[in-house]
């Protein structure tokens, strides 16, 4: 019933993040030293955290059925139908030569300025998107749900909501959102050292291996660069390279092999990553079974 209702019913957090965003705009409009930037995260952190808790737990009280508890946490914190119309909507506007429509599509799933990119940009951008917003914004989430139970799935997206808000990649929040982007780190850890277990069980697994490892050394973030490098290698293709956030430009190496990603990429990258988080969480069910046994 709960998987249904996520499948029919999604709700998105990307309404918080700007939300969230725009405050911190308003707090941290010019740059400032970084104390001043950490301590200013720290609090809006708190102020924003106290009283969502309390709501939670006020709301946890009130229902009469903890499986309805359960269904509306997870229909906020589960975001798959998203996904899947984000990657049929860039391909098919690729496919028929509409760069604008690609571009409204891909907006708002990725931080870098659009507006610039060529057709080349936009498959690379949504490859390179769909494999972290299914992680962020699905598998992290179910993760912990399957381990902690819905107030730890909640935990996980709202970390994930104030790490997309106060993103260190954009120039304003480089030291503002460095705490939020090391609970985000400490939170993704094991559910993508654990989803990239299930990956080494796909085709192309050693071409895959390298230049996942490789990404790493690359890769400011070292568990974006494993997803990213392995799906470069699994789709024989190459991602990274310059992008424009906020009208800086911020070069990374590339990524993986020489062809570049074309829009057929994008579907194959979304099916290769739902297959990948649907055995993950098949292996996560038999394990807690065997437990219980």
């Amino acid at each position: 019933m709960t998987t249904l209702a996520v499948f029919m019913l999604p709700l998105s957090g990307n309404i918080f993040v700007k939300i969230f965003n725009i405050i911190g705009c308003r707090i941290i409009y010019q740059r400032v030293s970084f104390y001043y930037a950490v301590l200013s995260s720290v609090l809006l952190n708190f102020l924003i955290t106290v009283p969502v808790a309390l709501l939670v737990y006020a709301f946890y009280n009130l229902v009469p059925f903890e499986i309805l508890y359960d269904v509306v946490i997870l229909l906020f914190c589960l975001e798959f139908a998203g996904l899947r119309r984000y990657s049929m909507r860039v391909n098919h506007a690729l496919r028929a030569g509409d760069t604008t429509s690609a571009k409204t599509s891909l907006h708002p799933f990725v931080l870098r300025e659009v507006s610039t990119l060529s057709s080349m940009g936009i498959a690379k951008a949504a490859v390179e998107s769909l494999p972290l917003n299914f992680i962020s914004g699905w598998f992290i989430p179910a993760f912990w749900y399957m381990v902690l139970g819905a107030n730890g799935a909640f935990a996980a997206t709202m970390i994930v909501i104030l790490n997309k808000s106060f993103s260190p990649k954009q120039p304003l929040f480089s030291d503002f959102g460095k705490f939020n982007s090391l609970l985000y780190r400490t939170v993704s850890l094991f559910p993508v050292c654990f989803l990239f277990m299930v990956f080494l069980f796909g085709r192309r697994t050693n071409i895959a291996l390298n230049c996942a490892f490789n990404s790493v050394r690359d890769h400011p973030y070292w568990l974006t660069g494993l997803v990213i490098g392995y799906i470069a290698g699994v789709m024989n293709i190459t991602l990274g390279g310059p992008r424009i956030y906020e009208g800086t430009k911020i070069r990374y190496n590339r990524i993986g092999l020489k062809t570049e990603p074309a829009p057929v990429h994008i579907v194959l990258t979304y099916k290769k990553m739902r297959n990948s988080v649907f055995i993950a969480l098949l292996f996560i069910v038999i394990g807690q079974s065997a437990w219980l046994l």
